[in-house]
Formats: structure tokens, C-alpha cells, sequence
């Protein structure tokens, strides 16, 4: 599929959350593709399987209806990085304008500004991880 619409992140370097994000479209669906293969090439005993295209999505951004989230000290809200540490992600490109929305007040609860016992648990409070999910009608 040559698709080369691309998701400009500020925190893709940093963050684990979408790895493939800074690649051009087709490539990500040709890797999964990829993926996909080697996978069912570790079972011969079931022979050879044709795996067609990968189909890709209409929209790009935002389209994520849910997302789970650590939450870390300082009311930092996103993914998992190296040593464990969260990056917050306040701009992330993939989930819904509804969720950036949730999660900016999340953020702000995380930082022990709304109820203390919303705050970040590294921070001495409870909130540890967050799922999200939208529904659309």
C-alpha cells in the first residue's frame, strides 16, 4: 500500500506507546504484514498461509476510543519508557479529542490539585493507571 500520510508526535522518541507512529502509513501496515507472516511461518505443521494486505484506516489521529495509561510521579499520565519511568503524553496524536480532554483533567487531579486522593501513587496518593474509552454514537 503506498500511503504516505505520516503522525508528527512531539513525544514519539520518548514514548512506547506507538512505536511505528513516525514511519509513513504504508510502511506501518507493511511491517505489521510482515509481523504477521513471520509469525504463522513458526507453525509449518499448518502450512503455508496467504496473508493478504493489511487494511489500513481511514483516520490516522485520533481515533483511539480507548487507552490505558500509567500514571507517574508528578501527575505525569502516558507510557512506560526506559527504566520504567512515565512520559506524560498531553498531545498525544492518537487518542480522541473527547480523551485529551478527560486526560487533561486527570493530569490535573494526578497533581494533587483536585482531590489528594486522586493524586499520582509515586507522589503519595492512590491513582496509578488510568483506561480511558469514548463512545461515539
Amino acid at each position: 500500500m503506498n500511503d504516505d500520510r505520516a503522525v508528527h508526535c512531539v513525544h514519539a522518541r520518548a514514548c512506547g506507546g506507538c512505536p511505528l507512529i513516525e514511519r509513513p502509513y504504508g510502511e506501518q501496515l507493511a511491517f505489521k504484514r510482515d509481523r504477521v507472516r513471520a509469525a504463522l511461518a513458526l507453525y509449518p505443521a499448518h502450512g503455508r498461509v496467504e496473508v493478504a494486505a493489511t487494511r489500513g484506516a481511514e483516520a490516522i489521529e485520533g481515533y483511539r476510543t480507548r487507552a490505558k495509561f500509567a500514571v507517574g510521579a508528578g501527575g505525569a499520565i502516558g507510557m512506560y519508557a526506559e527504566g520504567h519511568a512515565v512520559v506524560d503524553v498531553p498531545a498525544c496524536r492518537v487518542v480522541s479529542d473527547a480523551m485529551r480532554v478527560a486526560l487533561d483533567h486527570l493530569r490535573a487531579a494526578a497533581k494533587g490539585k483536585l482531590d489528594p486522593a486522586l493524586t499520582a501513587a509515586a507522589d503519595g496518593g492512590a491513582l496509578r493507571a488510568v483506561d480511558l474509552r469514548s463512545v461515539r454514537d
